[in-house]
């Protein structure tokens, strides 16, 4: 006899939040500048390149325009409802506009702003309490801080700021790592013995999500590909 455990309710809210990181309907850049070498550039031309197939947003409260594109000066400028945020300014900003983002509707963020728990400045850990409290809060699905962006082959996502050109296809290998570096050396090390990995998340300080939320979305879609239960 074969026992066939159905995921709880709690679990399966735990895998929706992942889910809403890694397969966005529209991607909104905050902290958007043309600086030469800036990573919110950097991660706006790996978005395009890799063909996200859903709008993508940048936002700057001082610009209205960017990349030769429209660049929106606020969360509620924008033409429809933000999904998920990649978060490139300054860290004592971020809270603040976390909070912004989930009021206009958005499911999750990746925060690849430096300054929270791994810093040794005093103010870094009342201001990585008040960012654990803001996710925790909103609810939102937040990667990192900290972190390198994610690769999401199934839903041609690649938020990284990494300019060397990547393989991006839907193999049978998830990578977990807090460092981006480390994680995307493996990816190419597995590449050269001929095994592609399908998606890579770099967790930074895992203020919001942990390496175990990611570990249990993996495996829940190798048994489960494509629950619709999933909110």
């Amino acid at each position: 006899m074969r026992l066939v455990v159905e995921p709880s309710p709690l679990l399966l809210h735990s895998l929706g939040k992942v889910d809403a990181l890694l397969n966005p309907r529209n991607i909104v850049i905050l902290g958007a500048s043309d600086t030469p070498g800036n990573w919110s550039q950097r991660v706006w031309r790996n978005v395009h390149r890799y063909r996200f197939p859903g709008p993508v947003y940048p936002l700057n409260p001082r610009r209205d325009q960017i990349w030769d594109t429209r660049c929106y000066r606020s969360f509620a400028a924008l033409p429809e409802t933000p999904d998920h945020v990649v978060v490139v300014i300054p860290a004592a900003s971020v809270p603040d506009a976390l909070i912004e983002a989930s009021r206009a509707g958005a499911r999750s963020a990746t925060v690849l702003t430096a300054g929270f728990a791994e810093s040794t400045d005093p103010s870094a850990g009342a201001l990585s309490t008040r960012l654990k409290a803001v996710i925790a809060q909103t609810g939102l699905a937040v990667s990192g801080p900290n972190c390198f962006g994610n690769l999401h082959a199934r839903a041609s996502l690649m938020t990284m700021p990494d300019d060397r050109l990547q393989r991006i296809a839907n193999g049978p290998v998830a990578i977990i790592g807090q460092s981006g570096g480390l994680s995307m050396s493996i990816k190419r090390s597995l590449e050269e013995r001929g095994i592609d990995a399908g998606s890579v998340v770099t967790s930074g300080n895992q203020a919001g999500l942990s390496s175990a939320d990611y570990i249990a979305y993996y495996g829940h879609e190798r048994r489960y590909p494509g629950d619709r239960r999933l909110p």
